[in-house]
């Protein structure tokens, strides 16, 4: 990927667990949470937030490491203030970019947060109460 080169452990600004793309750091979990967990676990834990992906570049930067790991992750997206209306729950924004996998976001009332899913790491939507791995952002 030609952007590969971008990738580089900012040991400077967090611990080495945090990974840089352009303006923002990136953290990865290797534990499970459900979305909100995922989502007060970045808060409280690294003052940050799920990761609100903006564009398709950042989207592959963040595909090819999830792919190093081969599981699927929490994004920070939700429908659950108004069903069928997507939006970065931490800056309360509509989706400018999305990886949807075809036939998502499905119509599925409860299906209300968005992961990426292995193995193509493409975005689906699903019940928010179950556990995935998470990313964690910080600008």
């Amino acid at each position: 990927m030609a952007r590969k080169k971008a990738r580089w452990v900012a040991e400077d600004l967090f611990s080495s667990t945090w990974l840089q793309y352009e303006n923002k750091c990136f953290y990865l979990s290797h534990v499970e949470k459900s979305w909100d967990g995922a989502r007060l676990t970045c808060e409280n834990n690294y003052g940050s937030r799920l990761v609100e992906v903006g564009s398709s570049f950042e989207n592959d930067f963040l595909k090819n490491e999830a792919t190093v790991y081969g599981q699927s992750y929490w994004l920070g997206g939700s429908d659950t203030q108004t069903q069928g209306t997507w939006m970065w729950v931490s800056s309360q924004t509509t989706f400018t970019f999305t990886d949807w996998f075809e036939g998502e976001p499905s119509s599925y009332p409860l299906e209300d947060c968005v992961r990426m899913t292995k193995p193509t790491f493409k975005w689906g939507d699903f019940y928010c109460s179950t556990q995935y791995r998470f990313i964690c952002e910080q600008k």
